[in-house]
């Protein structure tokens, strides 16, 4: 199953917005509901075969925990951008369109204004095909330090719809620019439009 994602914008005030990129696609439902029924016949069972369940129980759970379930860029005014990863276990059943997260845990960076330089769309080649990031600049620290490129969203990577939504909104945050899409509702999915932002090759 392809990996989709969905884009939610949280307006804090006029100083804070979060912008959280969820993962709608973990994998297949009926391939979670074999691996959880193969698990439990073993752990009915006795012996040898209820420690094969315990065993395949660990490495699923190692295994589905790591999935990234969510990345999240706050934007605060005159403070700067705080990047979340948010990861756990997502459990999704084949007759529900609903996704539970379990075992939740999170890794946060967070970049001083003052250490920003710029923020971009970039084109980046992924597998076979060219997408786009949103790159966060920041400034050189020495005369030896070009300085370094930060990738929002590495790990779920957005379409351009959605990074064109955040990169107009952080922008207008931190740099006080204006967002065309300022009152627009709190949730959006794609971003229509034949205009595109500048782009560094």
């Amino acid at each position: 199953m392809a990996r989709t994602t969905r884009l939610q914008v949280v307006d804090h005030s006029l100083i804070q917005k979060s912008y959280i990129v969820h993962s709608d696609a973990t994998g297949s439902p009926w391939t979670d509901a074999l691996a959880w029924s193969l698990i439990a016949w073993l752990l009915l069972r006795s012996g040898y075969y209820t420690w094969m369940g315990l065993l395949l129980a660990g490495v699923w759970v190692k295994f589905k925990s790591g999935a990234v379930s969510s990345e999240t860029l706050l934007a605060v005014r005159s403070l700067g951008l705080q990047l979340t990863t948010s990861r756990g276990m997502i459990l999704r059943f084949p007759t529900l369109s609903k996704t539970f997260t379990l075992l939740r845990s999170g890794s946060n960076v967070f970049l001083p204004l003052s250490d920003i330089h710029d923020i971009i769309l970039n084109e980046v080649i992924y597998g076979w095909e060219i997408r786009y990031v949103l790159v966060v600049i920041q400034k050189p620290k020495g005369d030896n330090d070009d300085g370094r490129l930060i990738i929002a969203y590495e790990e779920l990577m957005p379409r351009l719809p959605q990074l064109k939504r955040v990169w107009t909104g952080v922008r207008s945050v931190l740099f006080d620019e204006l967002d065309p899409r300022e009152s627009d509702a709190e949730t959006d999915l794609e971003f229509e439009g034949d205009d595109k932002p500048p782009i560094d090759h």
